[in-house]
């Protein structure tokens, strides 16, 4: 078979794969693209080779992988959202990928810095000030909206405490819409 045949073949498992899957329009580009990865990889002797020996891998790799479970993901989308360590898990998403006004950019970054540090078992209920920081980090902090937008995630947080001391647990739901937001970044712009 000629490189031109398999290029072929793998296209079309990926066009079968996405049909009997049934994935939503919107998100039928990330899926091709990732089917696509995921049929090159099991052609390529390094990913067998790499799956043969798991005990390499870093201990950080179980952490991205229970992310990537709690929120319904390939583990491999983290990577251009998150730094995952073994003691913290860290949002590096570049603003640009981000929506471009501030208010559901500060929702986005509220939703995955918690569920990214929840899901990876570092607390259970995350600090309205390690959002605040976060947001200002990537540079869509808005001192007067910030309140206001991240309790208009209601049925993404559970909130607890006031003003300074607030908290925020994430939700079964907030998880699945971490996933969400993760699946989509690459078609913000």
């Amino acid at each position: 078979m000629t490189n031109e045949d398999s290029v072929v073949v793998t296209i079309r498992k990926a066009v079968d794969a996405i049909a009997k899957a049934n994935v939503p329009e919107d998100l039928r580009a990330v899926a091709f693209a990732h089917a696509i990865d995921m049929l090159q990889s099991e052609q390529s002797p390094k990913f067998n080779a790499r799956v043969a020996t798991p005990n390499v891998q870093p201990m950080h790799r179980g952490i991205a992988g229970k992310i990537a479970r709690d929120f319904g993901i390939p583990e491999e989308l983290l990577e251009s959202v998150y730094d995952i360590q073994t003691d913290r898990v860290d949002l590096v998403v570049h603003r640009s990928k981000l929506p471009k006004q501030k208010a559901p950019a500060m929702k986005v970054v509220a939703t995955l810095v918690a569920a990214g540090r929840q899901a990876a078992g570092i607390e259970d209920w995350t600090a309205a000030e390690v959002v605040r920081d976060a947001c200002r980090q990537i540079g869509v902090f808005d001192r007067s909206n910030f309140a206001m937008e991240v309790a208009s995630l209601g049925d993404v947080f559970l909130v607890r405490g006031k003003g300074q001391s607030r908290e925020f647990k994430v939700t079964r739901h907030g998880y699945e819409e971490a996933g969400r937001l993760i699946s989509q970044l690459g078609s913000w712009a």
